[in-house]
């Protein structure tokens, strides 16, 4: 869009511009802003904030396996635990940890599509009855790296981190190159 309004603008400068070509391509940035309003912000809006988790957090992450899926084959394994926790329609786990789960989730395999070269990546999710806690790994077979090597260069980690701390999670990646990343 900025694109055709700047071509706009320099056709304005030229001496005998043609209107007619001026409403035309005046038509066509309107297009792609809307277009932009449309799917872009909206598409944006609902990853910030993604609703699908109201109803549950396993909607949420079969909603980032159709997302991801076109980049790297994303395969859920979910366990029983969590299956009871989360029926048809409902869900007993509070919507403060489902969002952190998607929001986690979402960075993770986002990492795994910028980064990892994977060829699958695989989400686990269940709950550890015996120490009562939500267990969430994401593990791709990519190129890896060393983790205590290299400072972290986005936000990815750093973001993953702030949603597990946020709800008083533990966070561990274990990586060597080569290797992937779990």
């Amino acid at each position: 869009a900025w694109h055709s309004l700047s071509a706009v603008r320099d056709s304005m400068d030229q001496d005998g511009f043609d209107t007619a070509t001026l409403a035309n391509s005046l038509d066509k940035a309107l297009e792609q802003l809307d277009r932009i309003r449309e799917e872009d912000i909206r598409l944006l809006s609902h990853r910030l904030h993604p609703s699908i988790v109201r109803v549950s957090a396993l909607a949420g992450l079969r909603s980032l396996q159709e997302f991801y899926e076109s980049t790297v084959p994303v395969a859920l394994d979910i366990g029983s635990e969590i299956e009871a926790r989360e029926p048809a329609g409902a869900s007993h786990i509070p919507e403060s940890i489902r969002l952190a789960v998607h929001r986690v989730a979402d960075a993770a395999l986002a990492n795994v599509v910028k980064h990892a070269g994977a060829t699958e990546c695989v989400i686990h999710w269940d709950y550890d009855r015996e120490n009562e806690r939500l267990m969430l790994s994401i593990t791709d077979d990519g190129q890896g790296f060393a983790p205590d090597a290299r400072a972290p260069s986005g936000l990815g980690l750093v973001t993953i981190r702030d949603y597990v701390d946020a709800i008083g999670g533990n966070l561990s990646v274990t990586s060597f190159p080569g290797e992937g990343t779990g």
